[in-house]
């Protein structure tokens, strides 16, 4: 590490360190060499011990625990196992006096005794200069105090999301309220060591967006053993018939108070922002939404009370639509759809015009036939998700994800707004966190309820977990706001970034950390004496290059308030922990 960390610490190598290891050797190396001696051949008959082994037992107890612990400091192993050593001589010989150790080789002096005396009291020698040598100043920390850490907190879990592995092979787990963040690049990693290990492992219910359906193909079997009701919410059919339903409309109840909110929230989900230009066309495009949303709810005919329904009243022509806003003028049930076809009659035909247009092109993929069955009906309820009992997977293929993000969007913020609501009034409260799992979120498009459910879901018993390419994408996806998303995880996953934008943020959450930086010039007024002097300078974690070459296996975990760790990321089809437990993955060979 110090060619990544500039120079190791100068040593503390003055005069008095120099003579007090002497002094403190000397005898050393004459108990080591005594006891050594009495182990392999035996006590000479001269020389009477200082303390018989049954006075020392303790105190060499003592010496070999101090050993123990200090062997469990990474940089001081080497001095553990010598006090481990001293602690199990005293503790089976007696001591003999250093003076009369001399005396007593002189006197029965063998073929033996010489050599254990002099290699034992080089080793204790050698070992008193390892110990100077070992004495450095410690960095005061002012340049920078980030570092390493050493996992301790994540290695500890028993139960929990799964981070990854340390480098002795225990598994990582992260086991409290907050939210997490993966940022990786595509092909990276992220499904086979971060979403399909936690799918397979979490105790509770979750919401997962799975491109490809492959989370589905290598968990569903395993989450039904555990007891789970899984659903797939499968427009393209990629289960084979399996698929399920969620219809976000239940969620409206016209005796509700709320029932106004969650109409808008809809809206607000199935059209996007603007990209560009007057946001006054999205704007009223929303309001005329929200008010046919509920105009749908209070049909008379149960099967109408649905998202297609709305892209059929929205896609008539002049006269039918000028037929729906007078039967919108009518409806009593709810004053807020009067209210709505009200605003909209009073517009001149141009700018009603400019309205539908824009409602129009933004809700086109409700009218699709893959999109009918999954929204016709609702195949869980929210008792299944707080009773730890529901695995609900929303598919749609990599390629249509951007044109079918309106209908995920709304089945997403629609199921995280049923889990909050009347959350006082819960007769069921899950013993687990709900987990949920947010695959290629930055293509998802922006949504509002997420952005605050990173700082308000978590005490609802929600732990969101959202997945990245990088950083840019969901900075140019929800502009200044992006910076939540990262001050409200606790923990933030990377591997294999590329990309410059999120390197130097990575880089910047990591810290600085106060380096030794070598330096040398010259002594005296003609600077003829080189000399060498060390002074404390500051330097990144990981520069953005170092991120960037981040070896395949391994990753940087950032786990609020805990030191960075540096993890081996899993293979869920290589690890023992998790290949027993997954169905095979069609999209590997």
């Amino acid at each position: 590490m110090s060619k990544v960390y500039g120079h190791r610490a100068p040593r503390q190598n003055k005069r008095v360190f120099w003579i007090a290891a002497l002094i403190l050797s000397v005898p050393l190396a004459h108990l080591i060499a005594m006891n050594t001696r009495v182990l392999l051949v035996g006590p000479p008959h001269s020389v009477e011990p200082w303390v018989e082994p049954q006075g020392l037992l303790m105190y060499g107890l003592g010496i070999a625990v101090l050993g123990a612990a200090v062997m469990l400091r990474a940089s001081s192993q080497l001095t553990g196992v010598l006090l481990l050593a001293l602690g199990i001589f005293v503790m089976f010989t007696p001591v003999y006096s250093p003076v009369l150790l001399w005396r007593a080789l002189a006197t029965q002096s063998s073929s033996f005794d010489l050599p254990v005396a002099i290699g034992s009291g080089l080793f204790s020698l050698t070992y008193g200069f390892f110990l100077v040598f070992s004495i450095r100043y410690r960095k005061s920390g002012v340049k920078g105090s980030s570092d390493w850490g050493k996992a301790k907190v994540l290695r500890t879990s028993r139960s929990g999301f799964v981070l990854g592995r340390d480098q002795k092979g225990n598994l990582l787990r992260y086991n409290r309220d907050g939210h997490l963040m993966t940022v990786a690049a595509t092909r990276g990693g992220k499904g086979v060591g971060t979403i399909i290990p936690n799918l397979l492992l979490h105790p509770g219910s979750f919401i997962c967006t799975d491109p490809k359906a492959e989370n589905w193909f290598v968990t569903h079997a395993h989450r039904e053993r555990m007891g789970q009701k899984t659903i797939a919410l499968d427009p393209f059919n990629l289960t084979d018939g399996k698929g399920s339903g969620y219809n976000p409309m239940d969620l409206i109840n016209l005796d509700s108070p709320d029932h106004v909110e969650i109409a808008r929230s809809m809206a607000h989900n199935m059209i996007p922002d603007a990209k560009s230009g007057d946001p006054h066309w999205v704007n009223e495009a929303r309001s005329a939404l929200e008010s046919i949303i509920l105009f749908a709810k209070s049909l008379l005919d149960p099967a109408k009370h649905n998202l297609a329904t709305v892209r059929r009243m929205v896609s008539g022509d002049a006269g039918g639509i000028n037929k729906l806003l007078h039967a919108m003028q009518n409806c009593e049930e709810c004053p807020a759809v009067q209210l709505g076809a009200n605003r909209l009659l009073q517009k001149d035909i141009k700018e009603l015009s400019g309205v539908l247009s824009t409602l129009q092109s933004n809700t086109h993929i409700f009218s699709s036939p893959r999109l009918t069955a999954t929204l016709s009906q609702t195949s869980f309820t929210k008792e299944d998700l707080l009773s730890d009992s529901a695995s609900v997977y929303l598919i749609v293929p990599a390629e249509h994800l951007e044109s079918y993000a309106p209908w995920l969007r709304t089945t997403i913020t629609s199921i995280y707004r049923m889990i909050t609501t009347d959350t006082h009034k819960r007769e069921v409260k899950p013993k687990h966190r709900i987990l949920c799992m947010l695959d290629e979120f930055a293509n998802l498009g922006k949504m509002p309820e997420i952005l605050s459910a990173v700082s308000l879901g978590a005490g609802f018993g929600i732990t969101l977990w959202l997945i990245l390419q990088d950083l840019s994408q969901v900075r140019s996806k929800y502009g200044g706001e992006w910076n939540s998303f990262l001050a409200n995880s606790d923990v933030i996953q990377v591997f294999s970034i590329q990309d410059p934008f999120s390197c130097e943020q990575v880089s910047k959450l990591l810290g600085e950390k106060t380096v030794w930086q070598r330096k040398l010039g010259r002594v005296g007024e003609k600077k003829l004496a080189p000399e060498k002097g060390y002074d404390e300078d500051s330097r990144p974690l990981m520069r953005m290059d170092e991120l960037r070459r981040l070896h395949p296996d391994r990753q940087i975990l950032l786990v609020r308030p805990n030191q960075p760790v540096a993890a081996t990321k899993i293979r869920y089809y290589k690890d023992p922990e998790f290949k027993h437990l997954a169905s095979p993955n069609p999209y590997v060979s």
